[in-house]
């Protein structure tokens, strides 16, 4: 069955276009319903974050520090993990490298259940300055990742 197109009701609430039923943690559009996030969903999970020195990396680390462990690949080109004050959590460990390199990345997807990756360069001028790099670090990390996920036993979901 294809998906619904949405509507915005008088509310503000996007509700389907025809009436349907949804289990409680999903909402009518598809996403998960803020009454049933009362807080952090995942717990005690080891989790690699590629990228996750970035500004979004740094906020999900802050989230899921608590209850979870968090490896993190990086080149720390930005090191928002310092910023934040994250870096001398017992739950994060750092991975200082670049998606690029096929091994490290795979060394890095050892031992862990759930891979995040979001390593790319940000920066429209940067991009701009750099595309070829950019399409290096986008494609070249992105099959990286997947291909070690492949390759690792024990990788529950890659996110991307």
């Amino acid at each position: 069955m294809a998906p619904r197109p949405c509507k915005d009701d008088a509310s503000g609430v996007a509700t389907p276009t025809a009436p349907r039923s949804f289990p409680p943690s999903v909402g009518a559009c598809g996403g998960v319903s803020s009454e049933a996030r009362p807080g952090i969903m995942l717990r005690d999970a080891h989790l690699l974050l590629t990228g996750g020195a970035g500004f979004i990396g740094t906020a999900l680390c802050r989230e899921l520090l608590p209850h979870n462990k968090i490896r993190v690949l990086d080149n720390l080109r930005r090191n928002g993990l310092e910023a934040a004050g994250l870096m001398g959590h017992e739950n994060l460990e750092l991975v200082v490298g670049d998606v690029r390199d096929a091994d490290v990345v795979r060394e890095a997807t050892e031992g862990v259940d759930y891979v995040v990756h979001m390593a790319s360069i940000a920066g429209v001028d940067t991009v701009m300055k750099n595309p070829v790099t950019t399409m290096d670090v986008s494609l070249r990390g992105t099959m990286n990742v997947l291909e070690a996920a492949r390759a690792v036993s024990g990788i529950k979901r890659v996110i991307d």
